[in-house]
């Protein structure tokens, strides 16, 4: 039987299958330094649960976790600028062993927001935009940052609601990580999520934030399967 994950929307709780097949979990809460980011520029700081880079009005930083190498799924972080612009590297195409990569000949997608937009694009030894929606975006207040990949289709979601898609073919899959440009940004912790992915002994994920039953439905189908509900004392067990 497939997975499940739990949601809540409005005062009734629902279920969302999930799909059958395992994927790959990952998480960081940033509480410790995990071993596996690099940092190939910028100054990024541990401290108090956040990660934290600040390289001022000129030049950025990119922090990369070294064993990641994911296609589909759903990659979020909870990210906040103070000035310039913050956000995720995704599908990096080739994992660098020096700094200034994105200016040698650096493949991956990014995006990130800043005072006035979110904006998502491709690099490939130059900045290609692709997509941008324009909403204000308070300085120094996290917003949860989500980008769901489904082959060369790509869905953004800003505190938990889409605010826009794009397509494109140029990554299939590839490595994560964090991006500051000309400015300050924080991150609170990371996440990504493949189809399937099978990283707790639980069959349920809760979801803590409320919405209505059409958006619910489209959060299960987006970041898992569809809806389902509760049809034995067995499976109420496992959501208490």
């Amino acid at each position: 039987m497939a997975a499940q994950a739990l949601l809540r929307a409005a005062s009734v709780v629902l279920l969302c299958w999930r799909a059958a097949t395992a994927g790959t979990c990952f998480s960081d809460d940033f509480s410790s330094i995990d071993s596996g980011w690099i940092s190939v520029d910028g100054d990024w700081k541990w401290s108090g649960g956040t990660v934290d880079d600040n390289v001022g009005n000129y030049g950025e930083g990119h922090v990369l976790y070294r064993d990641a190498d994911y296609s589909d799924g759903y990659l979020e972080a909870s990210v906040s600028v103070s000035s310039g612009q913050a956000g995720l590297l995704f599908r990096i195409a080739d994992m660098p062993v020096a700094a200034d990569y994105i200016n040698n000949a650096g493949q991956m997608y990014y995006c990130g927001i800043n005072l006035n937009w979110v904006r998502c694009g491709r690099m490939n030894d130059a900045w290609s935009e692709i997509w941008r929606y324009n909403t204000p975006i308070a300085l120094g207040q996290f917003y949860d940052l989500g980008i769901n990949m489904d082959g060369s289709d790509f869905t953004v979601f800003l505190d938990g609601a889409e605010i826009g898609s794009f397509s494109d073919s140029s990554y299939s899959s590839g490595g994560i990580g964090l991006r500051t440009y000309w400015g300050r940004g924080i991150y609170d912790s990371i996440s990504y999520e493949a189809p399937g992915c099978a990283g707790s002994n639980s069959p349920f994920v809760y979801v803590d934030q409320e919405m209505s039953w059409t958006d619910a439905r489209e959060y299960c189908r987006t970041h898992h399967h569809d809806l389902a509900s509760i049809h034995s004392a067995s499976e109420n067990a496992e959501v208490a």
